[in-house]
């Protein structure tokens, strides 16, 4: 693969999708921040779990190569500074700072199928509903993904293994909040100038306790 061609929307056809499927795995609530009277800055760590697809396995004859020819070998990790990434950002980053360890190897299997999971810190707005006699106050927030560039005809983002929810596999639980509801859900928004969809992936916590 040429250095430049890192850049270039891997498909054969220039017409065709790319789909990226895409989730959270949270790890730690690490603060939570008050910013007013009401709202809140909330700060997780996360890994990120990235599958790319084209066409269900992405076919990629950049990266694919035949096991026979190399002792059965079935896939590979290589830095991912050496292959094409979707540019999927958090909108409603609420720091620019946010850190995103993107030195992690990416697992690349001989069909084509790229695997990277970096990890990370976000921060974002959160919003708290007070307490009453019958009920904890509650705290909201979300985050909101989606590639910065390109539309959905260009490159789509759906959820990673169907999952409409927050992985909580490796989750900590927090010493002062609950979580006590997540999810995810793909959202798809047209706009009255144009025909192309532009999809994001929303995921949502609420959290119960604090002060």
């Amino acid at each position: 693969m040429e250095a430049n061609d890192i850049d270039v929307r891997p498909t054969s056809n220039i017409s065709d999708t790319v789909t990226v499927r895409f989730g959270i795995a949270l790890i730690s609530i690490d603060s939570v921040e008050l910013i007013s009277f009401s709202d809140y800055k909330l700060t997780v760590s996360c890994w990120f779990r990235q599958a790319n697809s084209l066409f269900q396995t992405w076919n990629d004859p950049r990266l694919s190569w035949n096991p026979e020819d190399y002792g059965g070998l079935a896939n590979i990790r290589i830095p991912n500074s050496y292959i094409w990434k979707p540019d999927i950002v958090l909108y409603n980053n609420f720091e620019m700072q946010n850190e995103m360890n993107e030195e992690t190897l990416a697992m690349v299997y001989s069909d084509g199928t790229v695997l990277w999971i970096p990890n990370g810190k976000m921060t974002v707005k959160m919003s708290k509903e007070e307490s009453t006699w019958t009920k904890p106050a509650s705290y909201y927030a979300s985050f909101k993904f989606g590639s910065w560039t390109y539309d959905g005809f260009m490159l789509d983002i759906d959820l990673y293994e169907a999952l409409e929810d927050v992985d909580l596999t490796d989750y900590i639980p927090h010493n002062t909040f609950e979580l006590a509801e997540h999810s995810a859900v793909k959202n798809v928004k047209y706009y009255p100038c144009c025909a192309e969809p532009y999809p994001d992936l929303t995921f949502s916590l609420k959290l119960t306790g604090g002060h």
